[in-house]
């Protein structure tokens, strides 16, 4: 292929400086590090942007037209090569980029040829290879020595090429692939004999026509290996969204509402047939259909994640983890007052159990939320029978601290009862000891009127008020189930009447007139009284001491709690809930302080005051928390609501804006009526984008599924819409069109009359038919490619199918006799022995049955299968078995074929014409008539006209189908015509295997 000289000078530049550009490695001592190579490659890209802006801004010096569009073609190229450039730098792929700033710089330099500014220019100039002093003059190069050296080095190119080709996928790339690697290879071939012959001229002109061809090599192989860098993009982003829409399906559960379930259902089904979409489109290879579909896959992802997204368990839980927690740790103070550390062994190894289990359920509450309350509600389940079986532990081990110490050592049988029975067991034994301690007190107080001493009867009154008071206490205690605390109160009760009853002796005693070692008696019991209340005193005082302390601990907690609440309020933006939540703050600020001062005082009220109110202040801090936590939710919905809002208004803009379009050209539909429904039709996509966005606008939580159901009826209507305008504008196109007789073919090309895809029915006036010039007899090949739209069949199919009965003939020798089989082949191969033809057939069984099967009809027939085609045709069984070999490559349903016998009446004809009426009433739309020895395509446009499209006539005519069968019966009056046809319409859905056009 000849090159422009302009043409010829851009690509000698491009290949002279395309390793003096590349990155050199070399220049670096030892291995280049990361940081250098990025460096390196962004300083180059940058230039070379630099360089293409001063170079562009000198467009307007060239002169022809040619130059501009070459200039404007190159500029192209280099911005799209460019942008590959940057996306590799920031993909940290440095390699692929320094090859692709190689692709860019000779680019670069191209178009500064163009503007004569090239730095090529004063590279050459100054001697770029040698580097040379301007005082010395280059030394003479022989050119034939110069054309030997490209030669060698284009050949080691060519078989680096051949060495990629295994990774060409497609049989349209490898068949591109072969062509373009064989005229490379001729045409090498060609330059070798110019340079042994002293042509230099020639071959130089020559070897530039095989680099070219070779650049073209290149960019097949290129364009696969981005093919497959897009495929592993593509495979990567659907396995990503397997696992996202797995990880989803596995927090499920943690949905309640119904709705909502549903909804999850519904969008995680969409999703996964989405992917299914993208697989299918990525086994057909439609990668740029793979890449708009993945859009749509990422947004039904996000949609099915934003169903079970982290969504805090029940408030609830929380605080029965929180109530249990405090009950294990009072149960935790209450047993260290045993001092046998015997008694404590059970309850030590079931407290370490509960701890632990704690500190899981708060894990769980925090890490996980509501997709794990199943396990944190059979924990917290566990942790209660824990609780219970600690406070049991308790009862026994004071229980027998109060026993003989002998019997301590006996295993309590009871401590294997329910800990709940133990426990009201407990405190019914306790309640019933109060009121007999208060039956004791009310019958030592009417034996206490004898008390005539006035120092004896204050003391007693003292010890009657301090007594009662324990009693009324411990009962409170014991209806709050605070079995220890009532317990205190009983023995503090059980010391001041024991003091009063000494108080009562004393008095009897010395109203009974004793003598003076009655009257010492009567002070010891006094002095052993005010000891008992001493010690009395004392436990009480160290039980409030550790009330007390247990309250600060709890307020400390507060107002921890309290900062966090603090630190959280900016998060809130509901202003009726952030309201609520300052001023349920205020009130916990107020209650920290007033129990800090309760607890500061020596109040005797102090402890009980705090009691009542720090239940008040957890209940505060909770419902704090709970409205944080709903806020969080609620506002996490609804930014997941105005994302998809602002979707849904992105979507009914593109629909106006497609309607403003339809508007401003509705001109164009000129029929009434037409006109009529297209502006109805504008009128309602007006009013339904209208509706949905005062719905977007709204604050109706369900405003977003209204407009996700609103949508399909205006896409609805927005095709209709476009159905009418387009259906009007073809109508006036073609009223504009006369239809004519021949359709003169344009698009010639060698070997091919008419070089159209035409796999789809063509639509039109005059359509353009894909057609074939005639070579020799292939007019079988001929009208099947011209039938289907392509160059689907080549002359090695139909070989094939010429060669297919000598090949099955082959394998059922081979089968029956092996020994045989050889034999037989000596008389094709007579050179290779036995050995020989063994272990070609063992690489490839099916490959040596065809050439066998190609050398025997060489040697029969004195040449080859599609000489013999070329010169005595083929008959319309071959084609049916050609088109079942290729079916599946093809994906096409089955060829059948029809016989129309030789008329010999109108009757016949008739019967003849049902035949062919019953063809065209499935919908067919191309045919293949055999006539004779000849085959023809005839094929059907959109508009319902039929055509024939010959391959020995230089343009398609328009045919009344039944007077042209009723021609050609005339015509071969004594021959059976063969139409061969799908049994349907074929649509370009079942003819997309292969892109390009072949002979």
């Amino acid at each position: 292929m000849a090159k422009g000289t302009l043409e010829v000078a851009e690509y000698q530049w491009a290949q002279k400086f395309y390793k003096h550009n590349s990155w050199p490695f070399d220049e670096y001592d030892g291995d280049p590090t990361p940081a250098s190579i990025e460096a390196h490659c962004k300083n180059r890209s940058a230039q070379y942007k630099a360089e293409l802006a001063s170079y562009k801004a000198l467009k307007h010096t060239l002169e022809s037209d040619a130059q501009i569009q070459t200039f404007d073609s190159l500029c192209d190229q280099t911005q799209s090569r460019m942008k590959n450039a940057d996306d590799l730098l920031q993909a940290g792929n440095f390699l692929d980029a320094d090859s692709t700033l190689d692709d860019i710089a000779a680019l670069v330099d191209g178009v500064g040829i163009l503007v004569g500014k090239s730095r090529a220019t004063e590279q050459q100039k100054n001697g770029v290879d040698g580097q040379q002093n301007a005082g010395n003059a280059a030394p003479h190069v022989d050119p034939l020595k110069a054309l030997q050296q490209r030669a060698t080095e284009f050949s080691a190119k060519l078989k680096g090429y051949k060495a990629e080709r295994k990774i060409l996928v497609s049989k349209d790339q490898k068949t591109l692939f072969d062509q373009l690697f064989k005229q490379a290879a001729s045409t090498m071939t060609y330059v070798t004999s110019l340079v042994k012959n002293g042509d230099a001229a020639g071959a130089d002109q020559r070897l530039f026509d095989a680099e070219a061809q070779l650049q073209g090599v290149q960019q097949v192989l290129e364009m696969q290996k981005q093919t497959v860098r897009e495929t592993e993009n593509i495979k990567t982003t659907i396995k990503d969204a397997n696992t996202r829409l797995s990880e989803a399906n596995g927090l499920r559960k943690t949905i309640k509402s119904p709705q909502e379930q549903k909804a999850f259902a519904d969008s995680s089904k969409q999703a996964k047939g989405q992917v299914k979409q993208v697989e299918g489109l990525l086994k057909r290879h439609e990668l740029e259909a793979c890449k708009d579909e993945l859009k749509i896959l990422g947004n039904l992802v996000e949609k099915t994640e934003s169903y079970v997204k982290f969504v805090p368990v029940d408030p609830s839980l929380s605080r029965e983890l929180k109530t249990t927690r405090i009950e294990i740790q009072s149960c935790y103070q209450q047993v260290n007052e045993v001092p046998d550390k015997a008694l404590k062994r059970d309850f030590e190894k079931n407290y370490q159990v509960a701890i632990n289990l704690l500190a899981e359920t708060e894990d769980l509450i925090e890490g996980h939320g509501r997709s794990s309350e199943e396990a944190i509600t059979a924990n917290l389940a566990t942790l209660k029978n824990l609780t219970e079986t600690l406070i049991d532990c308790v009862v026994n081990a004071k229980e027998a601290t109060n026993q003989p110490t002998e019997r301590r050592s006996q295993p309590n049988t009871d401590s294997k009862n329910a800990a709940q029975n133990a426990l009201n067991k407990a405190l019914a034994d306790c309640m019933k000891s109060l009121d007999e301690a208060q039956a004791n007190l009310n019958n030592v107080l009417k034996a206490g009127v004898e008390i005539k001493d006035a120092a004896l009867a204050s003391s007693f009154a003292q010890y009657s008020n301090a007594a009662q008071t324990y009693i009324t206490e411990g009962k409170q205690y014991a209806a709050d189930r605070k079995l220890q605390e009532a317990r205190g109160k009983l023995a503090t009760c059980g010391d001041a009447i024991t003091s009063m009853k000494f108080l009562l002796e004393s008095t009897q005693a010395a109203n009974s007139g004793g003598d003076q070692s009655e009257t010492s008696q009567s002070e010891e019991n006094s002095q052993n009284a005010q000891h008992s209340t001493q010690q009395s005193n004392e436990q009480r005082l160290a039980e409030e001491r550790q009330q007390a302390g247990a309250y600060r601990k709890a307020l400390n907690t507060a107002q921890r709690a309290a900062k966090k609440l603090e630190a959280q309020q900016p998060q809130i933006k509901d202003p009726s809930k952030q309201q609520r939540y300052a001023t349920l703050l205020v009130q916990v600020g107020e209650l920290i302080s007033e129990v800090g001062g309760i607890l500061a005082t020596s109040h005797e009220n102090r402890l009980q005051l705090a009691a009542q109110l720090m239940p008040r202040l957890d209940g505060y801090i909770l419902q704090a928390q709970d409205i944080y936590d709903g806020a969080m939710i609620a506002q996490q919905n609804e930014e997941l609501l105005q994302k998809q809002a602002n979707d849904y208004r992105t979507k009914t803009k593109e629909v106006a804006a497609k309607a403003a379009v339809l508007r401003k050209n509705k001109a164009v539909v000129t029929n009434r009526q037409q006109s009529d429904q297209l502006a109805a039709l504008l009128q309602q996509i007006t009013e339904k984008i209208r509706e949905i966005n005062i719905k977007l606008n709204s604050r109706d939580p369900n405003r977003v599924d209204v407009a996700e159901s609103l949508l399909p009826s205006l896409y609805a209507v927005l095709q209709q819409a476009q159905s009418i305008f387009e259906a009007a504008k073809a109508t006036e196109q073609q009223s504009k069109e006369p239809k004519q007789k021949e359709i003169t073919y344009k698009h010639a090309k060698k070997g091919i009359r008419n070089n159209v895809d035409s796999r789809a029915k063509p639509s039109g006036r005059n359509p353009e038919f894909y057609c074939e010039e005639q070579d020799g007899m292939f007019c079988l090949k001929h009208s099947m490619n011209a039938c289907l739209g392509f160059g689907a069949i080549s002359v090695e199919d139909m070989e094939e199918g010429l060669l297919q009965a000598n090949v099955d003939g082959f394998k059922e020798d081979h089968q029956r006799n092996e020994k045989l089989f050889f034999d037989e082949l000596k008389i094709i191969y007579p050179n290779l022995t036995l050995n020989e033809m063994r272990k070609q057939f063992g690489k490839d069984p099916d490959k040596f049955y065809r050439n066998a099967a190609k050398a025997k009809f060489q040697v029969f027939m004195g040449g080859t299968p599609a000489d013999a085609i070329r010169a005595g045709g083929s008959d319309p069984r071959m084609g049916i078995e050609i088109m079942k070999s290729k079916q599946k490559e093809l994906g096409l349903p089955d060829l059948k074929d029809e016989w129309l016998e030789p008329p010999k009446s109108e009757e016949d004809m008739q019967k003849n014409l049902k035949k062919l009426k019953e063809i065209t009433d499935t919908g067919a739309d191309r045919m293949v008539l055999g006539a004779g020895a000849h085959f023809i395509a005839l094929r059907k446009n959109a508009e319902g006209d039929w055509f024939e499209v010959d391959s020995q006539e230089p343009s398609a005519k328009r045919i009344d189908l039944e007077q042209y069968i009723r021609k050609q019966a005339r015509i071969h009056k004594t021959e059976t015509l063969a139409l061969l046809h799908f049994g349907g319409e074929l649509d370009e859905g079942n003819n997309q295997k292969a892109s390009q056009p072949r002979r």
